[in-house]
């Protein structure tokens, strides 16, 4: 789903009058970034049923691209929300600044199920006028992951 001026509003009530045609442009761009890239192999924004060690359980856990990446190799992270980030390269990756623990993961063994609507974000505005989030939505790949299995 794309948005415009009026449905980017709609889902951002505390900031509307501060998005712009610009932002929604950026959203879009990125939306179509994400949805044109979605495979049945784990990458950065897809959405994963994640069950630990202990058996807890996160829903909607998220693939994380370059939050933890000195760490791990990659991440899910529990309940973060993944923001765009554009790499050297061109490519598109995502990075989560909070949000629960950051696990490691054998993406070999996550299973595709399906796809899911995503809440992403980007940070707008600048140190003038202050800095906001505007929320969006985009339908990313699906997976299942249980550490207990894996």
């Amino acid at each position: 789903m794309l948005y415009t001026l009026e449905t980017l509003r709609a889902e951002n009530t505390m900031n509307a009058k501060r998005i712009t045609a610009a932002h929604v442009k950026k959203i879009n761009d990125y939306i179509k970034t994400i949805e044109q890239t979605r495979t049945e192999q784990p990458q950065p924004f897809d959405d994963v049923d994640y069950i630990d060690e202990y058996g807890r359980h996160a829903e909607h856990a998220t693939i994380d691209g370059e939050s933890m990446k000195s760490v791990y190799k990659t991440t899910i992270c529990e309940t973060g929300t993944p923001r765009p980030v554009v790499l050297e390269d061109g490519s598109l990756s995502a990075v989560i600044g909070c949000g629960g623990a950051f696990n490691p993961y054998d993406a070999e063994k996550a299973q595709y199920i399906g796809t899911a609507e995503k809440r992403c974000e980007i940070i707008a505005g600048d140190i003038i006028t202050g800095f906001f989030k505007i929320y969006f939505r985009a339908t990313v790949s699906r997976f299942r992951y249980d550490v207990r299995n894996a």
